[in-house]
Order: C-alpha cells, then sequence, then structure tokens
C-alpha cells in the first residue's frame, strides 16, 4: 500500500480499510450469511454439497430461510410437526 510506505497510515489503519472495502464485503457476506444459517437453525457445521448448492441460490436470501425453516432437520431438533 503506497500510503503504509509513506507513513500516512498505520497498519492497523490499512488493514481496516482493506478489511470494510466493497470487494471484501461482496466476497464474504454471501458465504457468511449461509454458514450463520446453518449455526443458527440446525446447530452444526455445514456440509459440502448443501453450502454449495446454497451459494448457486444466493439471489433469494428468502428461498434460503424458507428452506432452512421448513428442512426435517429443523422441525425434528424443535419440535415441529
Amino acid at each position: 500500500n503506497p500510503d503504509l510506505a509513506k507513513n500516512c497510515k498505520t497498519a492497523a489503519e490499512t488493514l481496516r480499510a482493506f478489511v470494510d472495502s466493497p470487494e471484501v464485503f461482496n466476497k464474504f457476506l454471501n458465504p457468511g450469511l449461509i454458514e450463520m444459517m446453518y449455526f443458527g437453525f440446525l446447530r452444526r457445521n455445514s456440509d459440502p454439497t448443501g453450502f454449495a448448492n446454497y451459494m448457486q441460490k444466493t439471489a433469494d436470501i428468502r428461498s434460503i430461510v424458507f428452506d432452512f425453516l421448513y428442512s426435517t432437520e429443523y422441525r425434528k431438533r424443535f419440535g415441529q410437526p
């Protein structure tokens, strides 16, 4: 980073600017959101196949939430018929 070489910004400020950049946000938002749904709804780690399927459907987050809420695994765990 040129600003870091000129001592205009500290290493922490440079790292913060990188982490807060739109490119990083867009790269990690959908995978992080899907992983959180696995942890929150199903209380387990994601499986590679299911994660990949949900990554293909990220344009419609509501349908992904619906899939989790009406999954057999979720309904058995929380007693919904």
